[in-house]
């Protein structure tokens, strides 16, 4: 299967209204810096994102079609001169970040507008989120929606660089996350795989869409700590 032939699955046009001039300073009200620390902080915890091993775990198709969406277009196979002229493409910092920000806000968009029959999204949070994804057929799904032709065309790169020409101040959440990421796994820019830690950018998305970040407590989420200590 070749990267042009991934596409992110539940993903319909939702997202489209953070194009508007009116709903894109949203995003900003909901990626400021506590957002950040705090998303994170539950990326981390083992109860809550597990450093990213959250999704290979629980949802390893979905995982590595975020994987794959990081991928260029073309490649070795694809008649590239060579493997060096398609590592950069692929594990530049801008690029796969991009890609996993613009695909936490399309998918988490859609779900949250699916998941309801109201006129309103449902309050939901990054947990509730995993959960879903952890229970979803995924190829099931995927081939469901190619064969129908309703698969979304949308990269989710192009889309963050569309609103990151809206509003240039996105730029910063974005890549002081993913400044983190690379400080904390020292991701060598010329690595084929990306690390576990780098899909705390789809999180980012998720909650740049109006999901809500759990909290968590040294590591564990407040209502496990009756629980853990029960078991000490």
């Amino acid at each position: 299967m070749t990267p042009s032939s991934i596409f992110l699955p539940l993903a319909n046009g939702s997202w489209r209204r953070y194009l508007h001039q009116d709903d894109a300073p949203m995003l900003l009200e909901r990626l400021e810096q506590e957002r950040l620390v705090a998303l994170w902080t539950w990326f981390q915890a083992l109860h809550g994102g597990r450093s990213g091993a959250v999704l290979a775990e629980e949802a390893p198709i979905f995982d590595l079609i975020l994987e794959r969406l990081c991928e260029p277009v073309g490649s070795v196979e694809d008649g590239g001169n060579d493997l060096f002229s398609v590592i950069p493409a692929r594990m530049g910092r801008r690029s796969w970040s991009r890609a996993l920000f613009g695909a936490g806000l399309m998918f988490a968009s859609t779900w949250l507008e699916s998941a309801t029959d109201e006129p309103f999204p449902i309050e939901a949070n990054l947990d509730q989120l995993v959960e879903y994804i952890g229970n979803e057929p995924w190829m099931e799904r995927a081939r469901r929606e190619r064969d129908s032709g309703c698969a979304s065309d949308q990269d989710p790169a192009e889309l963050t660089k569309i609103l990151l020409h809206r509003e240039p101040l996105l730029e910063l959440p974005i890549e002081a996350l993913a400044r983190t990421v690379v400080n904390e796994t020292g991701l060598d820019p010329w690595r084929i795989e990306l690390p576990c830690q780098a899909r705390a950018l789809f999180f980012l998305g998720a909650i740049a869409a109006g999901l809500e970040v759990p909290e968590t407590v040294s590591g564990f989420h407040e209502n496990d700590e009756g629980m853990d200590e029960d078991q000490d």
